[in-house]
């Protein structure tokens, strides 16, 4: 039997509940993900969680991550060395006419324009979701620190584009096999103008009450989580519940004979 890929594409498990241990399921595809917290609280960890669970499906071909590394490509370079990046924008190309940041926004801008391609073509031919395989695989967007791409030091013109770009993805692509996940410490609107295009947060420790808000969506009063506990986070599905987030190793097994998912049956 074939297997289904936009099934295998549909969610994956972040960990599990603190009240009950029970997996925590979180969807993916058809959503935009957003990842905050201060450091040292696993922002990190999530990351390659969401690469772990989807490691099967990259093995395969039938899932890309493209990978942004905004912090110099420090952060993602041992998943990229590890075989999990289709793509990796991170260090700098030597000898090129473009900024460091001019680079990710031409990346940015090609990988909008497929998106936009597919989104077209789907409705022109009436579907409501992009059929994933390994010929039309499934991308994950994946940006780490993506506050660094605004910060002063960006003129404003290149700002506009990575915005413009991103903001596109986010707001227009839905369902057409495009997923885009950004991770910061900081969620307020001066430091990621990107946030309000994200339709999923994942809150680890906050230093305000109203950063839960900010990445969740979620307009509750959020007890703040425990000092000290990385790995612990709120997520946009779970309410004022607690998630904590699979514990990955520091540097991901390479891919290749991954279990397959397709074994393990989805969030219901």
């Amino acid at each position: 039997m074939a297997e289904d890929w936009n099934k295998y594409f549909r969610s994956i498990r972040l960990g599990r509940w603190t009240d009950n241990d029970q997996p925590c399921w979180i969807p993916l595809h058809g959503f935009h993900h957003f990842i905050s917290g201060e450091s040292n609280y696993g922002k990190t960890n999530t990351e390659r969680v969401y690469l772990s669970e989807l490691s099967y499906g990259i093995d395969a071909g039938a899932v890309e991550v493209i990978g942004f590394d905004a912090q110099m490509g420090v952060e993602l370079q041992p998943v990229a060395d590890a075989g999990y990046l289709k793509e990796f924008y991170g260090p700098p190309i030597i000898g090129s006419t473009e900024t460091y940041a001019e680079q990710f926004a031409a990346a940015f801008e090609e990988h909008s324009g497929i998106g936009v391609e597919r989104a077209n073509w789907m409705r022109e031919h009436g579907i409501n979701e992009w059929k994933i395989t390994r010929t039309d695989p499934g991308r994950v967007i994946l940006i780490d620190e993506a506050g660094q791409l605004f910060r002063p030091g960006v003129p404003k013109a290149t700002r506009d584009r990575i915005q413009t770009a991103v903001d596109t993805m986010t707001y227009q692509l839905r369902k057409c096999g495009y997923v885009v996940v950004a991770c910061t410490q900081q969620p307020n609107l001066d430091a990621i103008p990107i946030r309000h295009g994200f339709t999923y947060g994942v809150a680890h420790r906050q230093g305000t009450a109203l950063g839960y808000r900010q990445v969740t969506k979620l307009d509750l009063d959020y007890p703040p989580l425990a000092l000290g506990v990385p790995g612990l986070c709120y997520i946009t599905s779970g309410g004022k519940r607690i998630a904590r987030t699979s514990f990955m190793p520091e540097v991901l097994p390479r891919i290749g004979g991954a279990r397959n998912r397709f074994t393990i049956a989805p969030a219901t």
